[in-house]
């Protein structure tokens, strides 16, 4: 099943580089470039838009730090549905319209995951936390299952 993979956050924020640092660590895995793209979006994932439709996936899973209300490190799949507005993201434009975007321009049969991590720290110029880098190597682990 073709996918793309879209972490999305902000190297230089600490936790909330958590998207990319996945998108790093899948770059070292020998995956075939046929059937995956591994996008880092940094905070402006409608930049990329033109690129995934181009690929013409089945499947789009999006990364990234996400304020749950957890323990930070915690890592869930969250349903695309409860991220309408900009409630989860501190990034250039809303990751609703982002979904939006890919559902309207796959006509909703495209298969949208988004897997979110609670951050620990989100400062600028802070590294990332230990519990950031911990869900980070969960997250590449649940993603080479998924991929």
């Amino acid at each position: 099943m073709k996918t793309v993979v879209c972490g999305i956050g902000n190297s230089m924020k600490g936790d909330d580089g958590i998207g990319p640092a996945v998108i790093e660590k899948l770059k070292k895995e020998n995956l075939n470039p046929e059937d995956v793209m591994l996008i880092d979006c940094g905070t402006a994932p409608e930049n990329f838009l033109g690129r995934i439709t181009w690929f013409d996936p089945a499947r789009v899973i999006i990364v990234d730090a996400v304020d749950m209300g957890r323990e930070p490190g915690t890592v869930e799949t969250i349903n695309t549905g409860s991220i309408i507005g900009d409630r989860v993201s501190t990034h250039n434009l809303p990751l609703s319209m982002f979904v939006s975007y890919l559902k309207d321009m796959f006509r909703n049969s495209l298969d949208i995951v988004f897997i979110g991590a609670q951050p620990n720290q989100t400062g600028f110029g802070l590294s990332m936390s230990e519990k950031g880098r911990m869900a980070v190597d969960e997250i590449k682990g649940r993603l080479m299952g998924m991929l």
